[in-house]
């Protein structure tokens, strides 16, 4: 997911969060509109808070949203008591139904970035595999954790701390890398990553491709060496 993005869902979720006040608000300026009405476009602003952000502050919505309107549209009003059995049961249903719909949407959304996630770890070992894995380029390995993860910069460095391969993405100067994967590889060799990460890989598939990575880089500089002598 990109910044511009990440924005846009937080402005998106900031608006809705709005929403619930507003109809509350609104349920109780208006004589005709019942409890359940009221709950019902709650429970509709709640589930877009849960598509939009997460479980965590759906579920905040959904417990600060049902004791506002147990607060300003139950009798008596200003208390939380609840004179009438009915209104006991819609606010018990509302509440159970927006929690179980956005633990729901979140586990959804956990089993669509599984999939995504290993659907391209998979294209990615079909890649390495036609490029006749190791081949002379390192890059080529790394390239393709790349796209996996949606890092910004991914590099090998060498027991000595050196780097010895790296691919990158021009970034915009206000984005700030922040290192995300700090991986030891075989014979002490260190994988990087760096910048926001999309999909956090499975550990096997980082160390797969980082290995991968430095026999290219080692059938490179042996071929090298017998070129030299």
């Amino acid at each position: 997911m990109t910044s511009t993005d990440s924005v846009g869902r937080i402005a998106a979720t900031c608006a809705f969060l709005l929403l619930i006040p507003s109809t509350i608000a609104l349920g109780k300026l208006l004589d005709n509109f019942t409890l359940t009405s009221v709950l019902l476009v709650l429970f509709a602003e709640v589930l877009t808070v849960a598509i939009l952000s997460n479980v965590y502050v759906a579920v905040a919505a959904a417990v600060v949203a049902v004791l506002a309107a147990n607060w300003f549209l139950v009798l008596p009003y200003y208390t939380f008591y609840i004179a009438d059995p009915t209104d006991v049961i819609a606010l018990m249903v509302f509440i159970a139904g927006a929690i179980l719909t956005s633990w729901l949407v979140h586990r959804a959304e956990q089993v669509r970035s599984a999939a995504e996630r290993s659907r391209s770890e998979a294209d990615a070992f079909r890649i390495l595999m036609r490029e006749r894995w190791p081949s002379s380029d390192p890059t080529v390995a790394l390239r393709l954790l790349m796209g996996i993860t949606g890092l910004d910069e991914i590099e090998i460095r060498d027991p000595n701390g050196s780097r010895i391969a790296a691919v990158e993405e021009s970034v915009s100067a206000a984005h700030e890398d922040f290192v995300v994967i700090d991986e030891e590889l075989p014979d002490q060799y260190l994988l990087i990553g760096s910048g926001p990460l999309a999909v956090r890989p499975d550990r096997d598939v980082v160390v797969a491709l980082g290995t991968a990575a430095v026999r290219s880089y080692e059938t490179a500089r042996a071929t090298r060496r017998r070129a030299k002598t």
